[in-house]
């Protein structure tokens, strides 16, 4: 679309940095909104059985960031063998 010749796949690349950008804006979204109270393990406090802040959210935003990275390791070029 730019004229570069090597990449084979430009609109997976394009995919991959939305899920990037979502995945990012989800995370940070919820860490201003109030933060995650699990430490970097993500297990629940132990002084409750379950956690009142954005976990999920958290989580859904570090798994769409796994997706694009997926998604960016299977961009091939077409100098590749």
């Amino acid at each position: 679309m730019i004229g570069a010749r090597d990449l084979a796949f430009p609109r997976l690349n394009l995919t991959s940095w939305y899920l990037y950008i979502i995945g990012g804006l989800l995370a940070i979204g919820a860490a201003v909104a109030g933060g995650v109270d699990t430490g970097w393990t993500f297990y629940t406090p132990y002084s409750s059985i379950y956690s009142n802040t954005h976990v999920t959210l958290t989580v859904c935003g570090i798994f769409i960031n796994g997706f694009s990275s997926i998604l960016t390791g299977l961009k091939l070029h077409r100098d590749d063998p």
